[in-house]
């Protein structure tokens, strides 16, 4: 199995790609920035812009598109091009990555196929502070939920994994989070790959891992 992960630099991004080796899949590592050294010799594909990344050519059965960006400020206080760039980050330049995903699959849909996009706790909570982020977050959702139904008739599926505040640079800038209260984007990562390698008919279309303090 030859697994793309989109937002392979970030600290989601590269855990996905050791969660994936670890299952004994193919990764491919697609990114804005330099392949870091912690990912190993992984396959390595820059883009300038993941809008533009071509799936035309890649065997690929599934796709993780793990990149975004996080703005946290009262909506009167953020510049409508902040504001902008936020949905395009989180929300339409994901549904543009899948559009040229399914663009290269649509003449084999029979095969099996995954598309995971990823989501946020936000997904299901609007937080005040960052409601553009949250509202993009809840789009991804419905475009989950809708593309499930497009392509239901093939064996292509489209899942959701929706995290909290994990121990990396967003989820530091959480306000009033302790830093060791924060999950481990390893954890995470292992956690999402388990679920969607899995053969068997049982799809939870939607993955869903909160934080939990245990004192």
């Amino acid at each position: 199995m030859t697994c793309v992960v989109l937002g392979a630099s970030g600290s989601l991004g590269t855990q996905l790609l050791t969660a994936i080796r670890e299952v004994g899949e193919h990764a491919i590592g697609v990114s804005r920035g330099p392949r870091p050294e912690s990912v190993g010799q992984v396959e390595w594909i820059t883009v300038d812009d993941y809008e533009n990344f071509d799936p035309s050519g890649l065997d690929w059965t599934r796709a993780f598109i793990a990149f975004g960006s996080f703005l946290q400020s009262p909506i009167v206080d953020a510049a409508e091009s902040d504001i902008v760039e936020q949905i395009r980050a989180n929300l339409t330049s994901q549904i543009l990555v899948v559009r040229r995903l399914l663009g290269s699959v649509q003449s084999t849909a029979d095969t099996r196929r995954d598309i995971v996009l990823v989501g946020s706790t936000s997904s299901y909570t609007g937080f005040g502070g960052s409601s553009v982020y949250c509202a993009s977050k809840f789009g991804l959702r419905g475009f989950v939920e809708a593309m499930n139904s497009e392509w239901s008739s093939t064996n292509v599926r489209f899942w959701l994994a929706s995290m909290g505040s994990m121990d990396n640079e967003m989820g530091r800038r959480v306000p009033n989070v302790v830093q060791s209260h924060l999950l481990s984007p390893l954890e995470v990562a292992r956690d999402i790959v388990r679920t969607v390698v899995r053969e068997t008919t049982a799809f939870q279309p939607e993955i869903v891992i909160r934080r939990r303090w245990i004192p």
